[in-house]
C-alpha cells in the first residue's frame, strides 16, 4: 500500500474536486471546515502573548501569531483524503508546494520525466530528452519573468538564524508559587511565614530535637555473676526543655502488628517490648559514649492535644475551638516532617518485629517492611546497622542487622531500595535518580494516609527543601509542589519555538544538493508522507537532502549499515614505562546508523498490511481516521537538521518546549494549546539534536499540562460561525457550492505559515 498521488495534488487538484471553502485575503485561501465543533457554551476570556484581554463566545482550536502574539485559528496541512474526515475540530488545508516560484519554473522541463530516473541524467531515454527540450524555452521565459517581477529580499521580522519564538502569554497564578511573593494575595498572606520558602532567614521545617520523649527510669540490679548493672524498669513521658539534649533511640514498629490505643493490651505490650529491647541494646554497648537515656515512639511522642509553651509549661489544646483546630493541624504538619529529623538525631534505630499477642504466619520483619515509613527509618538511621528485636513467646532476642542486608530480609523491592541505602552511605545518586527510585519504593508500600500527599511528604523528609503541607492537595499536586521546590523549575522554560502547521516558506540555495545558510524551521503535516514528496514540496526537487530521524520519536526506526573495517591498535602495558609500537595493526568492525522509513517493511510483515513491531501505511491510515481524542499521526520536518520525524499525538502540536537532556540529545515536549485555559498540553515527547537549543529563544515561564482532558461530550457534529470577537482583519469566505458562507474579521497569520512574505533569494 502506498500514498495516492492525488492526496498530495495541491490546491489546484482540490479546486477541481470541490467541496472546500475559499477566502481571498488570508492564507491559506483554500481550506476545509471541520465536521466537529466544541459543545462548550458560554463566554470565556483569553490573554494573548502581549497580555491583551479578549472575550470569546465559542471555543476553537488556535495557535499564536508569531508577529502579533494574538490567538488565531489553527489550519493544519493534511492529505486530501484526511481533509474531509469528521474526526477533528481544527480546520484543514491541502498540502502545498512551498518551493520558491523560480525554482518550480526551472524544474518544469524535468517534471515530464518519470520519478524513478528524473534526477539521474545518465538513465534518460530519447523520449525524456525530447520532453525536456520541448519545455526548455517556456521554462526559461517564465523563470526570467519571475526574476524580473518578484523581489526575493529576506523577510523582515524573522531572524534567519533562529527558530520562530512562541509569544506565549497564558501564565496565571499557580496553585503554589516557588516564591511566596508570586502567590495570590489570599495565599501569600496565609503563608507569609511559611517555613518552606528557601531563603537565608526562613527555615525549611527543621526540627533539632523531638517535642517529647519517653525518659527511661533505671535502677541498679545485680546479675548472675554478681555485677551491678543499670536496668530499665520504666519510663517517664515528658516534653523536652530547650536545653535538654538527652540521647535517645528510635523505636520502629508497624500498626499491622500492634493496634495502638492507650490502655489496650497491644499498647502495653509494645511499651514493654520497647523498654526490653532498649535495655538489651544498652547492655550491648556498656561503657559506650552517649548511651541512650530515652526512647522515641510515634504514638506517644507526637501528641496533638498538648504542647510546650515558651515559658516551659505544658498547655492543653481545645479542639472544639477554631484556634485549637488550627494549632492541631500545625502540629500534625510539623510532625510529618519532624520524623525524619528525629531519625537523624537518634543514637540507634530499634525495630520491634512481631507481637506475641498477635501471632502471624508472615515473617515479622517482612510484615514490618511493608510500611511506607520504614524506608526513611532505615535510610536516615545513624551508622551502618540497626537493631531488630524479635519478640517470641519464650522471650525475645535482639540482633544487629547491617543496613545493606536489610533490603533482602525485610523488603520485596530489594534491588531498588538497596540503591537508596547506597546513596545515603557512599554511592550517591543524582537528584532525579533519587526522587525516581524513592517514589517507586514508596508506591510499592502500604500507607494508612492522613492526607492524599503523604507519600510525597515521606519522600521530602529525605531532602532539604520541603514544601508546605496542603490538606487539599491530591497526590500528584503534592508531588508537583515537591518537584518545583527541589528541581527549581529546570524541567521547563529552557527555550520554546514555534511548530507551525502547515509549512512556512523556505529560502535555499540549490547547488548540487548542498544547502547554505539554511533557516531553522519546524513545520508539520497531519498524516504520513513519503520523504521524497516532502523534499519536492519544500525544495522543488528531490536530491536526498532530507532523511528520517533515527531516534527522534517512538515511531522512528534505524538499521545497521554495511560494516566497515577500521584500524584497531592495542598497546601493551610495560612495567618499565616504555611503550612499544605493535608490528601490525588489527581491525575492528563498525556499523553505521541507517535511518529508515518508519513504515518500511521488515522480516515480520512480509505480505501483510499491518505489523505488530512497527507502524505501516495501513495502520497509519487507520490511526488518522480515528475518532476525536484518540491518537493520530503527524509528520514533523526540521530544516536545520534536515530530518523528518513521524510521531503520534491526539491533537496537532503548535510548539516545542525543550525540557531536559538525555543520551546526548534534547527532550522536546510537543504541545497543543487550550484556548479556554491558556495552557499548553503535552501531546508527545520527541528527541532533537542538542545544537537546536542554540537556535531557540528563551521563554520566561509557561503553563504546562501533562495531558489535555477530553470527554466525548466535549464535541458535537456540525460547524457554526467561529467567534466574531477573534482578533482579525477583514476576510471574505466563499465555498464552491455557490453560496456565501459568511463575512467576518480575522487576523492575518495561522499555523500554516511562519511568515507570510515572499521568500528571500538563495545565497
Amino acid at each position: 500500500m502506498s500514498i495516492d498521488s492525488r492526496d498530495v495534488g495541491g490546491w489546484w487538484s482540490a479546486f477541481v474536486k470541490g467541496g472546500f471553502n475559499w477566502r481571498w485575503l488570508d492564507s491559506p485561501r483554500l481550506f476545509y471546515r471541520p465536521k466537529l465543533r466544541y459543545s462548550t457554551q458560554g463566554k470565556y476570556i483569553t490573554f494573548d502573548g502581549m497580555g491583551r484581554e479578549k472575550l470569546h463566545d465559542e471555543l476553537f482550536d488556535a495557535t499564536i501569531d508569531p508577529e502579533t502574539a494574538e490567538y488565531v485559528e489553527l489550519y493544519v496541512q493534511a492529505p486530501a483524503n484526511l481533509c474531509v474526515l469528521p474526526n477533528a475540530t481544527w480546520k484543514r488545508t491541502v498540502i502545498r508546494n512551498v518551493a520558491p516560484l523560480f525554482v518550480r519554473f526551472a524544474n518544469i522541463p524535468f517534471s515530464y520525466v518519470p520519478e524513478d530516473r528524473r534526477y539521474t541524467f545518465s538513465s534518460y531515454t530519447p523520449e525524456d530528452w525530447a520532453a525536456v527540450a520541448f519545455m526548455w524555452i517556456p521554462s526559461m521565459l517564465l523563470l526570467q519573468l519571475t526574476m524580473l517581477i518578484l523581489d526575493y529580499d529576506q523577510p523582515a521580522g524573522k531572524n534567519s538564524l533562529m527558530y520562530v519564538p512562541l509569544l506565549y502569554g497564558g501564565y496565571r497564578y499557580p496553585r503554589l508559587a516557588r516564591h511566596y511573593s508570586e502567590n495570590r494575595r489570599e495565599l501569600a498572606v496565609r503563608r507569609e511565614y511559611d517555613p518552606s520558602w528557601a531563603s537565608s532567614t526562613i527555615g525549611t521545617y527543621r526540627t533539632f530535637r523531638p517535642r517529647r520523649l519517653c525518659h527511661l527510669i533505671f535502677e541498679q540490679q545485680v546479675d548472675e555473676e554478681g555485677n551491678c548493672q543499670e536496668a530499665v524498669v520504666g519510663y517517664n513521658l515528658r516534653f523536652l526543655a530547650p536545653d535538654d539534649n538527652t540521647p535517645y533511640v528510635f523505636v520502629a514498629y508497624t500498626t499491622a502488628q500492634f493496634n495502638i490505643h492507650e490502655g489496650t493490651n497491644d499498647y502495653e505490650m509494645l511499651m514493654a517490648l520497647a523498654l526490653t529491647a532498649t535495655g538489651e541494646y544498652i547492655k550491648s554497648i556498656q561503657g559506650a559514649h552517649h548511651a541512650p537515656r530515652a526512647i522515641w515512639m510515634a504514638h506517644s511522642c507526637t501528641p496533638i492535644d498538648k504542647y510546650l509553651a515558651d515559658d516551659g509549661t505544658e498547655c492543653w489544646i481545645d479542639a472544639s475551638t477554631p484556634q485549637g483546630r488550627v494549632l492541631q493541624e500545625k502540629l500534625m504538619n510539623d510532625d510529618t516532617y519532624s520524623i525524619s529529623d528525629v531519625l537523624r538525631g537518634a543514637e540507634r534505630v530499634i525495630i520491634i518485629a512481631g507481637n506475641p499477642l498477635r501471632p502471624s504466619s508472615k515473617d515479622p520483619l517482612k510484615e514490618w517492611g511493608e510500611r511506607v515509613w520504614t524506608l526513611p527509618e532505615i535510610l536516615l538511621a545513624k551508622g551502618d546497622s540497626v537493631s531488630v528485636y524479635y519478640s517470641l513467646h519464650d522471650g525475645g532476642k535482639i540482633e544487629s542487622v547491617s543496613k545493606s542486608m536489610l533490603p533482602t530480609l525485610a523488603w520485596e523491592d530489594s534491588a531498588q531500595s538497596r540503591q537508596l541505602i547506597d546513596h545515603f552511605t557512599n554511592l550517591h545518586l543524582s537528584r532525579l535518580e533519587l526522587m525516581k527510585i524513592t517514589v517507586e519504593c514508596l508506591m510499592s508500600r502500604n500507607l494508612k494516609s492522613l492526607y492524599a500527599g503523604d507519600r510525597t511528604y515521606a519522600l521530602m523528609g529525605l531532602l532539604r527543601i520541603r514544601p508546605p503541607i496542603d490538606t487539599t492537595d491530591t497526590s500528584f499536586q503534592a508531588f508537583a509542589s515537591a518537584s518545583n521546590k527541589t528541581a527549581g523549575g529546570i524541567l521547563l522554560a529552557i527555550t520554546l519555538i514555534f511548530f507551525m502547521l502547515p509549512s512556512p516558506y523556505y529560502i535555499w540555495k540549490i547547488n548540487g544538493g548542498k544547502i547554505h545558510a539554511s533557516e531553522p524551521c519546524f513545520f508539520g503535516v497531519e498524516g504520513y508522507l513519503p520523504i521524497k514528496i516532502i523534499e519536492e514540496r519544500i525544495f522543488g526537487m528531490c536530491l536526498n537532502r532530507l532523511q528520517w530521524s533515527p531516534y527522534g520519536s517512538p515511531l522512528s526506526r534505524h538499521i545497521e549499515g554495511t560494516p566497515t573495517n577500521e584500524r584497531h591498535i592495542q598497546y601493551s602495558d610495560s612495567a618499565s614505562g616504555s611503550q612499544l609500537l605493535p608490528k601490525q595493526a588489527g581491525t575492528i568492525k563498525t556499523y553505521p546508523v541507517i535511518p529508515i522509513d518508519p513504515t518500511s517493511r521488515c522480516t515480520h510483515c512480509a505480505g501483510q498490511p499491518n505489523c505488530k513491531y512497527h507502524e505501516t501505511v495501513a495502520s497509519i491510515r487507520e490511526k488518522s481516521r480515528s475518532h476525536m481524542g484518540r491518537q493520530k499521526v503527524f509528520t514533523l520536518v526540521d530544516t536545520f537538521n534536515m530530518t523528518v520525524m513521524l510521531f503520534s499525538a491526539e491533537r496537532p502540536p503548535i510548539g516545542l518546549i525543550i525540557g531536559g537532556s538525555e543520551g546526548g540529545m534534547k527532550r522536546a515536549i510537543a504541545c497543543s494549546l487550550d484556548l479556554a485555559t491558556g495552557a499548553l498540553y503535552r501531546e508527545t515527547v520527541l528527541r532533537i539534536p542538542t545544537r537546536c537549543a542554540d537556535r531557540m529563544d528563551a521563554l520566561g515561564r509557561v503553563r504546562l499540562g501533562l495531558r489535555r482532558p477530553f470527554l466525548e461530550s466535549d464535541v458535537t457534529l456540525g460547524y457554526e460561525k467561529p467567534n466574531p470577537h477573534a482578533p482579525s482583519r477583514g476576510r471574505f469566505e466563499f465555498n464552491m457550492h455557490g453560496q456565501n458562507v459568511h463575512s467576518e474579521h480575522s487576523t492575518y497569520g495561522s499555523n500554516q505559515q511562519l511568515h507570510p512574505r515572499p521568500p528571500s533569494p538563495p545565497r
